[in-house]
């Protein structure tokens, strides 16, 4: 007979007077009172999960916050050892549940099912502290958040909405701490009935990454306030823990950088009377002000720290006190570089005292070993240090687009993001769960869902499976997992099935279902009429109902080719050798339909259907794929990339595309040539004081999208030439002096594997290679040494 599983003990918990129906979040507070006679010896393991999401408090103190994000299907809990929070005596057990409604969109990064719910299970002295019999609930009638309709549209889609007005009035203090209490008990929400083969709609798993870290940051500076001569006051409070006093019936403000782009929980302390209002808002840049706050907004953003004709836009939450002491921290960690502080004080009271501004920033705890040190070419230093910061903050309990907006997980967004995560790192388990769940997103079509873990049905984006395929590709190239490509070749089957029964007559990928996104990149030229569906698409896909888009074929060909290397690595030979032939089919076709004599065009040039102006327009991304995808090679190749790259009217690629030009700079032997160019974009971010880079520069949205992070590859798998070796069976060390600023000759070493590190050196000219002991440590870096983490 099977043993009882834990989940089995506990109840999955609600607060009986909850509608769930709200179109925003509300939150549910719970708690467990308990008395203990002696501290325990042994770790107290308490085990807690939650729909949607959760933070657990043992006596007041923040102990968990969960669950990991998932799918129901696979839906986390964490494992906390409450041991050092529990004193002799009265313990409070207590929750706080943020829960959003599956009727509603809500925040499109959380998943929820169709019922809220807490579970938490745990003993200590013999007492179980498991949810059922024993815990209160209460709906959290102080916290209201915010509303879709209340959104800035100016600052586009509101995939988060998480900004809270929060009455102090409206909850008792130190509800988490207290041990008396009117709350009602808390009701069970399980579907489990006797006889019924019924299950839980949570299908639970121990959390597979650890849990993020907590780190305290600050505030650099005062940037400006409402009242000059407050400056200094304002400034010690924030640098120095000084209290400061804000006068009765009187509105103040004033505006902080933070010491770093962060993502961070905020802890504002104050004595008040009732009544006072503090208002908080988060931005990642100053820019000029809008012409109108809806939808279409035109953004001019340029100097991110340019504050003189410029202002602050982002979201915001509101706190109105109560009287005596007033300590308040949102429910999710926000994504900020600069804080707007707006206080307004109630006449007949007392003066508000400012007691501290707490903040901790939060990340997936991304031990980062590679470093480099460039004295002749400092910029490389810039460009290494701010891609790992965007990279850093666009990490959490998944890779996110970016952390401001949406903290969402794409398919090729991520793709990227765990690469330039191999480059610093050795650490793949965030990447593992990636894989794991994109591989859970499968369509009845064979399509990943381009964005997962999703609490709904949305817009999907074919062309991003294709990088599912590119994903189980890179993983092994680093680390030689076959087992996790024989797990995943179903699916990349699958991925590759759909697209060859879109091939046409003409041999070329046809036209996806109508309510998908045939979304390409980010180009300013591509921006048409017609909403999601007519943005970023090539235009003779966008407005001819039976043409196609040439990159569409090309990537799939490039897929299959990564396909059929994976195939051949577990033995599966006639489907490699069916993939290489599809690749070079698809690729004739291009070659066939799509050759104008001087560029690939979008569509079909040599099809009488399409209009001329539409079938002969030209981008990067179709000659860039077909070097990738293997339609054009050698010279043929290398003149196309360099004509390419000197047409001026042709539209380019964005940040995140161009990581794909640098690969056809390197295949075609002009990275050298290219590389002014193709890094200048770069250049201009830092120019223009970014401190993490930007998403693109047509929406002018996100100041932090982790795609963007393309330094991090280019700096040590180009230039420092640390290319893994497992597919080759050999590791390569080839730095390219000449970006280097410090030579004239290159070097080339080829490597055993036998150690964990290596740091490379280039000195005039001459190429060093040391190997370091001690897998993961670091030593100091000195001069033109680089320590880089090897593949092997």
């Amino acid at each position: 007979m099977a043993s009882q599983k834990w989940y089995d003990e506990a109840c999955w918990i609600w607060a009986r007077d909850y509608h769930d129906t709200s179109a925003e979040g509300r939150i549910a507070l719970f708690r467990r009172h308990f008395k203990i006679k002696d501290l325990p010896e042994l770790p107290t393991i308490v085990r807690v999960s939650a729909d949607t999401r959760y933070c657990l408090y043992v006596n007041g103190m923040r102990v968990s916050v969960g669950p990991c994000k998932s799918y129901p299907e696979h839906w986390y809990f964490e494992v906390v050892d409450i041991r050092p929070f529990l004193r002799s005596g009265e313990n409070v057990l207590s929750a706080k549940v943020l829960r959003f409604s599956d009727k509603h969109p809500g925040s499109m990064s959380f998943m929820r099912t169709a019922s809220p719910g807490l579970i938490v299970h745990g003993e200590v002295e013999g007492q179980k502290l498991h949810t059922g019999v024993g815990w209160l609930a209460q709906v959290d009638r102080s916290t209201t958040l915010e509303n879709r309709k209340d959104w800035n549209y100016a600052l586009g889609p509101p995939f988060l909405v998480l900004g809270e007005t929060v009455d102090a009035n409206e909850l008792e203090e130190d509800w988490h701490m207290v041990s008396s209490s009117a709350w009602a008990p808390a009701v069970v929400v399980s579907p489990k009935s006797m006889m019924l083969p019924v299950l839980d709609a949570w299908n639970l798993h121990e959390r597979p990454i650890p849990l993020l870290t907590e780190t305290k940051t600050g505030l650099k500076r005062v940037i400006r306030c409402s009242d000059p001569a407050a400056f200094d006051g304002w400034s010690q409070f924030a640098t120095e823990d000084r209290p400061l006093e804000v006068r009765p019936s009187s509105t103040i403000w004033v505006e902080y950088e933070a010491e770093e782009y962060t993502t961070a929980y905020i802890a504002l302390k104050c004595h008040a009377s009732a009544g006072a209002t503090i208002r908080l808002l988060y931005s990642e840049c100053y820019e000029r002000p809008m012409s109108r706050p809806g939808p279409g907004a035109q953004r001019v953003k340029a100097n991110r720290s340019d504050h003189v004709n410029k202002m602050l836009y982002g979201s915001h939450d509101t706190y109105i006190t109560r009287n005596g002491l007033n300590t308040y921290t949102p429910f999710w960690f926000r994504a900020f570089r600069f804080l707007r502080l707006e206080i307004t004080t109630p006449a007949d009271s007392p003066a508000l005292k400012l007691m501290s501004l707490d903040i901790r920033a939060t990340y997936y705890p991304l031990r980062v070993h590679s470093t480099i040190s460039t004295p002749e070419n400092p910029t490389l230093a810039a460009l290494w240090e701010t891609s790992i910061a965007t990279l850093r903050n666009c990490m959490h309990e998944t890779y996110e687009d970016c952390p401001f907006y949406e903290q969402n997980q794409f398919l090729m967004d991520s793709r990227l993001q765990m690469l330039f995560t191999y480059v610093v790192s050795r650490d793949d388990r965030l990447a593992r769960k990636t894989m794991h769940e994109f591989h859970a997103s499968r369509l009845s079509t064979g399509l990943l869902r381009a964005h997962f873990p999703s609490p709904g049905r949305t817009v999907n984006i074919p062309m991003f499976s294709l990088f599912f395929v590119a994903m189980v590709h890179d993983h092994y190239t680093f680390f030689g997992d076959l087992a996790l490509v024989r797990g995943y070749l179903a699916t990349i089957d699958g991925v590759l099935e759909y697209y060859h029964g879109l091939v046409s007559e003409r041999g070329l990928v046809g036209r996806f279902d109508e309510q998908d996104w045939a979304f390409v990149d980010w180009v300013k030229e591509w921006q048409r009429p017609g909403g999601l569906h007519g943005m970023g698409v090539p235009p003779s896909y966008s407005q001819q109902m039976d043409s196609v888009a040439t990159v569409h074929s090309l990537v799939y060909a490039w897929a299959l080719g990564l396909a059929a290397e994976l195939c051949s690595l577990v033995g599966r030979a006639d489907t490699a050798r069916e993939y290489s032939q599809r690749k070079m089919s698809i690729s004739d076709a291009v070659k066939t339909w799509c050759w104008s004599g001087d560029f690939f065009t979008d569509s079909c040039c040599h099809y009488s259907a399409v209009p001329e102006h539409e079938s002969n327009t030209y981008s990067q991304h179709a000659q860039v794929w077909a070097i990738l995808a293997g339609a054009v090679d050698g010279e043929q190749a290398t003149d196309l990339l360099r004509r390419t790259m000197s047409a001026a009217k042709m539209p380019r690629c964005s940040y995140a595309m161009t990581f794909y030009v640098f690969r056809a700079a390197a295949m075609t032997g002009l990275y050298e040539e290219l590389w002014p160019q193709l890094i200048a974009p770069w250049e201009k971010m830092l120019a223009q004081d970014l401190v993490t880079f930007a998403e693109d520069d047509v929406g002018v949205r996100s100041d932090c999208h982790g795609w963007s992070a393309v330094p991090l590859w280019e700096i040590g798998t180009e230039i420092f030439g640390i290319v893994p070796g497992v597919l080759s069976g050999k590791e390569v060390v080839k730095p390219r002096v000449k970006i280097l600023g410090d030579g004239k000759s290159t070097g080339e070493f080829i490597g055993d594997g036998d150690g964990r590190k290596m740091r490379v050196k280039v000195d005039s000219g001459v190429v060093s290679v040391e190997r370091v002991s001690g897998g993961a440590s670091t030593r100091p870096v000195v001069g033109g040494w680089a320590d880089i983490e090897a593949f092997q």
